[in-house]
Formats: structure tokens, sequence, C-alpha cells
């Protein structure tokens, strides 16, 4: 709402006030019980004047009140000049529509006229101090509110920022050892299986090429998450050959267009092979499981290697896993749940659920 709105916001506001002033006025001149002496045009005359006048004073408040806001000044003498301003707009009110009348030839300017003045500004004075601070609450509760809105609006774009930056910094985290990692493997293989190699080339590049192509992307569909966890899957293969096995278990395929943050798995499969390796454990075999219950999302990521330390509670995870959670929080608010704790037989269990949210087109750009 703009300056100019707000104003007519109150115009249109005040304009009722006014109406309904006008009818009581009607209803009790009816009865013989108030306003008898005076003349209906007068009356009329008065209410206009009254109402244009209050409107010139919100606007004169209004640009007062923002300069007050602006130069942070105390409640108490913001309190006490809103006081002073609130007599002062009584006074003026009174003031000019006595002048009007005058300068009209409705009311001849005397002595007794004088007294009569200072008596109806004693005789309104409260009601006008009433219209004042209505004023007042309509500017502050405006002020208040589009502060509000900015606040969120600010706190909106720096968690999207924050957001962002968690991950990229996944990206850069999985970048350059990933990278050296996978090009030794396929050193490796150039010589023992050249197709292997050149495949694993190609699935390098095809990742690599999404992660690029996709910074600003903050959530996609699950289908679309598969598929870039594919290809990281399909190099890990490569990498630790008959010692590591990954199996997707999807109890229902309606479930692919539901929403989830970009990159989601990536990182908890990623802590899951730097963590699950150990000198007990040469083999490592993974099972994503992802259903649907109730209205939710459950996703299980199970592997049978090395278990969680007893203090893990303690432990500070890695960047991966603390972006997996503020990304979650930021993408579905509260309404969400992580958790990772140790197989009852073997190994580390994940369980991730959020709300079911359909995304409504399959698109990469998002």
């Amino acid at each position: 709402m703009k300056k100019s709105r707000l104003t007519l916001f109150f115009s249109i506001l005040y304009a009722f006030i006014s109406i309904l002033h006008l009818v009581k006025v009607y209803y009790f001149k009816s009865i013989g019980y108030r306003y008898t002496q005076k003349k209906w045009s007068i009356l009329i005359i008065d209410s206009i004047l009254d109402y244009f006048l209050v409107i010139l004073f919100f606007i004169v408040v209004n640009k007062t009140t923002k300069k007050l806001l602006n130069k942070k000044k105390s409640w108490k003498q913001i309190a006490l000049l809103h006081i002073m301003l609130s007599f002062l707009m009584s006074f003026i009110i009174v003031l000019c529509i006595y002048l009007f009348h005058i300068s009209n030839g409705n009311i001849k300017l005397n002595d007794l006229m004088l007294k009569e003045v200072l008596r109806y500004i004693i005789a309104t004075i409260d009601v006008n101090v009433l219209i004042y601070f209505f004023i007042i609450s309509v500017i502050y509760s405006y002020h208040y509110l589009k502060k509000n809105q900015k606040i969120e609006k600010e706190k909106s774009i720096l968690e999207r920022q924050l957001m962002k930056t968690r991950l990229n910094l996944i990206r850069s985290n999985l970048q350059p050892h990933f990278l050296f990692n996978t090009l030794n493997s396929v050193s490796s293989l150039i010589d023992i299986s050249p197709k292997k190699a050149q495949d694993t080339i190609a699935d390098l590049s095809d990742l690599f090429r999404e992660l690029l192509d996709t910074k600003e992307k903050l959530t996609t569909c699950i289908e679309l998450e598969l598929s870039t966890l594919k290809k990281y899957i399909s190099i890990l293969e490569v990498r630790f050959a008959d010692n590591f096995s990954f199996k997707t278990i999807i109890h229902d395929t309606s479930i692919l267009n539901a929403k989830i943050p970009y990159l989601l798995l990536q990182p908890i499969i990623e802590n899951s092979v730097k963590h699950g390796y150990s000198y007990d454990h040469d083999d490592l075999n993974i099972i994503l499981i992802i259903q649907k219950i109730n209205d939710c999302i459950l996703i299980t990521i199970e592997n049978d290697g090395k278990s969680l330390p007893d203090d893990f509670c303690q432990v500070k995870m890695n960047i991966g896993l603390e972006s997996t959670i503020e990304r979650l929080k930021s993408t579905f608010n509260e309404n969400y749940f992580f958790k990772m704790n140790n197989n009852k037989d073997k190994g580390v269990i994940t369980s991730i659920s959020f709300p079911y949210i359909a995304v409504k087109t399959v698109d990469r750009s998002n």
C-alpha cells in the first residue's frame, strides 16, 4: 500500500464515519433531542469542512510520523508531540469552521461569539483528540505492517541466498576430491576396460554439466533427483567395483513428481561412502527406499558399513549434512523430519520425511 493508497483508504474510512455522524444528527434532530436550532445547510457544511480538515491533518501527520520514525526519536518525544498536535487539530478544526461561516455571513462576529467558539472547542476537544489518535493508530499500523513485510521479504531473500551458498558449497565440496578420485579410477580402467572408462567419463561429464547448468535450482522433483543421483552412483560403482552396491526401492511411481530439495540425497550417499568403509568393512551396500505414507514422503537410506560412534550426537555434521537439514527447513519450514542413527544389525540408517507436494511439470530449470 503506497502513501496515496493509505490516504485513499483513510479518506473512504472517514467518509463512512462522517455519513454515520450525519445519520445520527438526522435521527436526533427528527425527534427534537439535539441540533434543533441549527439549519441543515450549516450542519452539512460543518460535516464537509470537518471531513476535509481531518484528511488534511492525516496527510500532515503521516509525513510527520514517517520523519519521526526515520529519525528514531524516543517514545516520550513522539508521545508529547502527538498530544500537542491533537490539541492543535481540535483548535484548528473548530476555528476554521467558524471562520468559514463568519466569512459567508452565516454567523456574526461579536464578544458572545468568541465565548461560544471557546465553549465549542472545550465541548468537542475529547472527540477531536480521539479522532486524532484514531488517525495515529491507522498510520502506525500501516507503517508497522509495512516494516514487518519488509523484514519478512529481507528474511526470505537472506534464507534463499543462504540456501544457494550452501548448495554451492556442496558442489565445490563434491567437485575437487570426487573429480580426482574418479579420474584415477578412469586411468586404471583405460587398459583393462576402455568401454567402461569411456562410459565413466560420459557419466562424469553429464553430472558436472548438470551441476553447472542448475546453479539457481533450489528444488526439483524426485524423478530428476534420482536421475542426477544415478550418474553419481554409476561413477561410485566404477570406483569401488565389486565392493560397492546400490539399490533403489520405490513403492509407488506416482510419487516421482513429488517436490524435493535439489541435491538432497547426494550428500547423504557421499557421507555413507566416506564413513561406511573401514578396516572391518571392505564392502558397502546401500539401499534407498522412497515411499508415501499418508500425505508425506518418507525416504530411508540404509547402509551396512561402519556404525556411528556412541557420541555421534555431539559430533559436528559435515557441511553437506548441515546444508541438507537447512534446505529441508527452508523448503518445508518446520514440517520435516531428519534422523540418522545406527541400524539394528549393522550400519547406519537415515530417515527423512516431508510433506508430499506435487510438482506440476517436470522442468529442469525450476
